[in-house]
């Protein structure tokens, strides 16, 4: 019995992938209330204080992104506006279903 638990143990475990953070940042960019993404350049109100992510992030159940001005955010496809121009890094803790994570940090320049 003791034999079997463990080869399922082991069989679950082999199955669970650990997560893979990645992300790129489209600065001069938001998404719109049908997460689609949308630029400055499209006749928007807002300029290059604004940024989205394309997450990139494989195996994950949950994300945590830190934008580098005290500001943070859960979803999925974030996307946000920095109050002044300046460098940033912004931070993304990614974590799998066995609770398992992965950072990946990224430093961009915005600019009004």
């Amino acid at each position: 019995m003791a034999f079997i638990a463990a080869v399922l143990l082991l069989t679950a475990t082999a199955c669970t992938k650990e997560p893979v953070a990645n992300f790129d940042v489209k600065v001069g960019a938001q998404y719109d209330n049908n997460e689609h993404m949308v630029y400055a350049h499209d006749g928007r109100d807002y300029d290059g204080l604004h940024v989205a992510i394309i997450n990139k992030t494989k195996h994950a159940v949950s994300y945590a992104w830190e934008w580098g001005d005290g500001g943070a955010d859960c979803r999925e496809k974030p996307d946000h506006v920095y109050s002044e121009p300046g460098t940033y890094t912004i931070t993304l803790m990614a974590e799998g279903e066995d609770g398992t994570t992965a950072m990946k940090e990224k430093t961009i320049t915005v600019k009004e």
